[in-house]
């Protein structure tokens, strides 16, 4: 006698199983890979701040003296475009005109060159559309200027309030001037890039009109905790241009201070160059910064402000380590 011998097929419900189970391991997955991505970004975003590092300590063992805030007090070129040749971009330093402005001249064209070193990779990036270059690493000009002056590694190299006051202007240092210790003290920090005129909504990255008490900075600090950037309006006024172009050595373009915790909220000031322009980034919780010895780290926007603060001045003498 012969059989027929039949081979069992999937029912409906076998495969709607086998479909929920994939469904569910897929979902399972998709955020461990999201977050490999992410890991593998900040790495590489810690690597670029590095890169800025090495190139400030290579600068000051040339010149004897940090990249100031521009490279003359007729011309803003920024301390990224000082750093160029050394951090492995002569090529693209050689195209820039030092003794003109950075508008002028062949200074735009050069400009256009977007430095890949020059933006973490997990910013959003918003208007690519722009004839310049951006950067997402901003030097640090300290604590704020209104109460404490340029306190910082950087400040303006020419008088940003046109009233001719040089006391205003800031000289370039040597790294034996930052007497808090090169440890304590923040070089260079990520902010997030600007929307640009891209018309997006507005953001917490954005600044916005106001301006800080000006009592101490613990009276300034604490009337920005109190606002909330949920409740601001971009339109009619803020700021929505740092970082823009890479090439302009300016508070309100390429600098950044330490009133606030990174992603704080950040604020105009009563004139651009009293900005408050806050450390922030797409990294979650907070952003990185490279601090004059050269070590890089992540700093949580829920850290103490007060360390915060004390990072970004270099000879306030503080008691408080920023380690």
């Amino acid at each position: 006698m012969h059989y027929l011998s039949r081979r069992r097929a999937f029912t409906l419900v076998e495969l709607l199983v086998v479909i929920a189970i994939i469904g569910v391991l897929v979902a399972l997955l998709l955020p461990a890979v999201q977050a490999a991505r992410e890991a593998a970004r900040r790495s590489q975003c810690s690597n670029n701040l590095k890169q800025l590092g090495l190139g400030l300590h290579n600068f000051e063992s040339t010149y004897q003296k940090l990249p100031g805030g521009g490279i003359s007090p007729t011309c803003d070129l920024s301390m990224l475009v000082q750093l160029l040749p050394f951090i492995e971009q002569q090529a693209i330093f050689d195209r820039f005109d030092l003794n003109v402005h950075n508008y002028e001249g062949i200074n735009p064209a050069a400009s256009a060159v977007q430095v890949k070193t020059l933006i973490c990779p997990s910013d959003a990036f918003p208007d690519r559309s722009k004839t310049i270059g951006w950067t997402s690493y901003h030097p640090n000009m300290g604590s704020w200027v209104t109460i404490n002056g340029w306190d910082g590694i950087i400040g303006p190299s020419k008088d940003l309030w046109g009233a001719g006051d040089k006391t205003k202007l800031m000289p370039a240092l040597a790294f034996g001037q930052i007497t808090d210790g090169l440890s304590n003290t923040a070089a260079l920090a990520e902010v997030a890039l600007g929307g640009g005129d891209s018309g997006g909504a507005k953001s917490r990255f954005d600044v916005f009109s106001g301006t800080p008490s000006t009592g101490n900075l613990n009276d300034a600090r604490n009337s920005l905790m109190n606002m909330k950037w949920q409740d601001q309006s971009i339109a009619g006024g803020g700021w929505r241009w740092r970082g823009y172009p890479w090439t302009e050595g300016t508070p309100w373009r390429g600098f950044y201070n330490h009133l606030m915790p990174p992603n704080g909220i950040s604020v105009q000031g009563a004139d651009w160059p009293e900005i408050v322009s806050t450390a922030s980034s797409f990294h979650s919780g907070g952003a990185q910064v490279v601090m004059c010895d050269g070590s890089v780290k992540l700093h949580s926007e829920s850290m103490d402000a007060f360390v915060w603060t004390a990072m970004g001045t270099r000879n306030g003498a503080e008691a408080l380590s920023a380690q």
